[in-house]
C-alpha cells in the first residue's frame, strides 16, 4: 500500500449558496485532504483509499448535495493534494450555517527600528575612508492581519508546522516569502441546526507581512548578514583561509570585508550578504481558505 497517511484540511473547506429566483437555493462545498504516500503512489491508489470521498456520495446533513469531483494532485513526491467539490440543491437559504459567514478581517501597521548599512538609494553608509559607520537606524513598517474565520474542525498540530513558515504562494496579494503566521487561537463554538447540528471552530489568525528593505520578497524573512571575518583567502585558488592583516601587516582586530570566493573586498559598495533560510515554506491559502 503506497498511500500512508490522509488528513483531512480543514483550512480548505469552503461554503457557498446561489439561488436564481429566491426560492430555490444551490449550496456548494469544497474541502481538501492532505496525501503522504511512498514515492511510487498514484493517484488510483488515493482515490480508491476509504477516507478519500467518491463521486456520487451524499454529503452529511444534506442528502440532496452530493460529491460532484474528486481531483488529487501531486505537490511533491510523497505529498499530495486531493481537492472535493459537492453541490446540490437545497430548499431554503442557509444563510445562518457559520461556515458560509464572511471573515473578519482586522489590519494594522507595525513600526519597527531597524540598523541599516545602506542610504535609500543603495549606497553604504560609510565615512569619507571607507569604513562603515555603525548605529544608523532607520523606521520600517510592516503590515500585520488579525484575521477571524469559522471552520468545521481545525488539526493543532499542523498548525505548528506553519507557525514555523513563511508564505510559498501569493497570500491575499503578497509575494511568497513575505507573509508569516505569528499567532492563532481558536474557540469551539455550539452550535445547532436541523441539517448539521455540532461544534465549529472560531479561529483567529495574526499574520505580519514583512517589507522586504533592500532584499527580495522571497528573503524577506530570511538572516541578512555581511560577509565579513578575519580569516580570508589569498588567492581564489587557496584551500584553506588564513589570518586576515591590517594595513601594518598585523593581524586585523576588526573583521575585514569578503568576496563571494573568500578573498577580501576593498571597496565598502561591493560588500557582498549572505541570506539564511529560517524558515519552512508552505502555503497559506490552503491553511487560512478564502478570505473574500
Amino acid at each position: 500500500m503506497t498511500v500512508l497517511e490522509v488528513s483531512r484540511m480543514w483550512s480548505k473547506q469552503g461554503v457557498s449558496n446561489d439561488t436564481s429566483d429566491g426560492r430555490v437555493y444551490t449550496l456548494t462545498q469544497t474541502e481538501g485532504y492532505q496525501v503522504t504516500t511512498t514515492p511510487d503512489g498514484n493517484g488510483a491508489e488515493i482515490l480508491s483509499h476509504p477516507d478519500i470521498p467518491k463521486a456520487g456520495q451524499f454529503v452529511s446533513g444534506y442528502p440532496s448535495v452530493i460529491v460532484r469531483s474528486v481531483k488529487p494532485s501531486r505537490v511533491s513526491p510523497i505529498l499530495w493534494v486531493v481537492d472535493v467539490t459537492a453541490s446540490g440543491e437545497v430548499g431554503e437559504n442557509p444563510t445562518d450555517n457559520p461556515l458560509l459567514q464572511r471573515p473578519v478581517i482586522r489590519r494594522r501597521a507595525l513600526m519597527s527600528e531597524e540598523p541599516i548599512d545602506q542610504d535609500f538609494s543603495g549606497q553604504p553608509i560609510v565615512t569619507v575612508n571607507g569604513e562603515p559607520i555603525e548605529g544608523v537606524t532607520k523606521k520600517i513598517f510592516d503590515m500585520q492581519y488579525t484575521i477571524t474565520k469559522n471552520y468545521a474542525f481545525v488539526v493543532d498540530e499542523l498548525i505548528t508546522q506553519y507557525l514555523d513558515s513563511v508564505n510559498s504562494d501569493a497570500w491575499f496579494g503578497y509575494a511568497p516569502g513575505r507573509a508569516k503566521l505569528v499567532g492563532y487561537s481558536a474557540e469551539e463554538v455550539e452550535y445547532e441546526d436541523p441539517n448539521s447540528p455540532g461544534y465549529y471552530q472560531r479561529v483567529t489568525w495574526d499574520i505580519i507581512v514583512r517589507t522586504p528593505y533592500n532584499t527580495t520578497p522571497a528573503l524577506a524573512w530570511a538572516a541578512r548578514t555581511l560577509h565579513q571575518g578575519f580569516l580570508q583567502k589569498y588567492t581564489p585558488e587557496a584551500l584553506k583561509a588564513a589570518i586576515a592583516f591590517d594595513g601594518n601587516q598585523q593581524d586585523t582586530t576588526k573583521p575585514v570585508l569578503l568576496k563571494l570566493d573568500g578573498t577580501r573586498e576593498s571597496d565598502p559598495a561591493n560588500a557582498v550578504w549572505l541570506y539564511w533560510q529560517l524558515y519552512n515554506s508552505l502555503p497559506y491559502n490552503s491553511l487560512i481558505g478564502t478570505l473574500v
